[in-house]
């Protein structure tokens, strides 16, 4: 259990009396927890952060001595894309893979002078055992909203490390294995994958009959206007259908 002090230092007892010296450390343990914020209990906020963010201080901090004593070590911290551009019903891991982030380039100021390395990979939609609890459908949304259609591997993340610790000029750098997502993607305006009656809507979006026919024929809805069958919407009839959802709903929307 990396939030706990005692443990982390067992694991690194361990590990020094199996490899002799600890040159590169990968912070890779993470949960996550799904839901409304408002629907969060305290308790859950704050194992979030103990193992994301409190076992990566911790880790640091205890392999740490020894490199600065040797001049020479990688640090590779493993974030998300959640921390670097938040997810809706994620907001507790995203704030602690932010958190993870904000360490990694303060830590590569702090420790460049003593010749440690310290990055940060921030990977998409893994193919791992935190993400079991989707459906193939949904694994395949969040899939279709890279350009190149399918989720990551572990493989690809650890090719990804490996890089990092070789590489004698990287620091502070944060790398996205991720796809990439594109924008309005997954974790953007809905909670995908909580029940649809808990899902929040922007206050603009609630007068739309059908909320999943999509961008196009919601704007064309709020313009007062038939969607086209082919070919892109007119920006006129485009500013039309945002203004008329900001008149009657009160909100502006971004697209």
């Amino acid at each position: 259990d990396v939030s706990q002090e005692r443990d982390v230092e067992a694991l690194f007892c361990a590990a020094e009396e199996a490899f002799g010296t600890i040159h590169v450390l990968v912070n890779n343990a993470g949960v996550s927890w799904r839901g409304l914020l408002t629907h969060m209990p305290l308790a859950e906020w704050e194992h979030v952060f103990a193992v994301n963010t409190r076992g990566v201080f911790l880790c640091c901090r205890r392999a740490l001595p020894s490199m600065i004593r040797r001049k020479e070590g990688a640090i590779i911290n493993i974030s998300s894309m959640w921390g670097r551009q938040g997810a809706s019903c994620e907001a507790a891991y995203s704030a602690s893979k932010a958190a993870v982030i904000g360490l990694t380039q303060a830590l590569a100021q702090e420790e460049g002078p003593s010749g440690i390395r310290v990055n940060c990979i921030a990977p998409g939609v893994i193919d791992t055992p935190m993400n079991s609890s989707l459906s193939p459908a949904d694994l395949a949304a969040l899939a279709g909203d890279t350009p190149l259609q399918r989720a990551g591997t572990p493989q690809e993340v650890a090719q990804a490390a490996l890089f990092l610790a070789e590489s004698p000029f990287i620091t502070g750098q944060t790398l996205g294995i991720d796809g990439p997502p594109r924008p309005h993607g997954p974790g953007g305006l809905f909670c995908r994958f909580i029940p649809r009656q808990a899902r929040p809507k922007p206050r603009w979006f609630r007068g739309i009959n059908r909320p999943r026919q999509g961008w196009l024929a919601a704007v064309c809805q709020l313009a007062g206007v038939q969607r086209p069958e082919r070919g892109r919407l007119p920006a006129a009839t485009a500013l039309a259908g945002l203004a008329g959802g900001a008149r009657r709903y009160g909100t502006a929307a971004g697209l």
